[in-house]
């Protein structure tokens, strides 16, 4: 469960490290900034998920050495963990969710969430409501 969450979490924060690091001369965007959770409409709309075509197929890393070879990170799968333990110091993600508010009794919601978003469905390992429900546990 350690590997998908460390998983997940590179995922995520590459998708939000690089184009900040990219646009020079602008204001970074800080998570702190951004509004509450569903302040806005367009907050709940999700993409459509279209049928994968004939003959794709996905090559995901297997493990973190290879998945830290991809990444370019020295040191292999540990090196891989000290990067990401870095990154995210670097772009304030610090603590576990109950150090930022969330509460055991919000998990059901944050499942529910997750499940509907986009972004877990094209994942190369199917992940369930039981998968979420554990790694929200596990960052409380």
């Amino acid at each position: 469960m350690k590997r998908t969450v460390l998983a997940l979490m590179l995922i995520a924060i590459s998708a939000i490290a690089i184009p900040v690091s990219a646009q020079r001369g602008r204001k970074p965007v800080n998570w702190k900034d951004l509004p509450e959770p569903f302040a806005t409409p367009s907050s709940r709309n999700n993409p459509t998920v279209v049928a994968k075509p004939e003959g794709a197929s996905l090559a995901a890393p297997e493990t973190f050495e290879e998945l830290a070879h991809v990444c370019r990170v020295a040191g292999g799968g540990p090196g891989l963990v000290r990067w990401l333990g870095h990154l995210k110091q670097q772009i304030g993600i610090t603590g576990t969710l109950s150090s930022h508010g969330v509460k055991p009794g919000q998990i059901p919601q944050l499942v529910e969430i997750a499940v509907k978003d986009i972004c877990h469905q094209t994942n190369p390992r199917p992940v369930t409501a039981a998968d979420f429900e554990r790694l929200f546990a596990e960052a409380m």
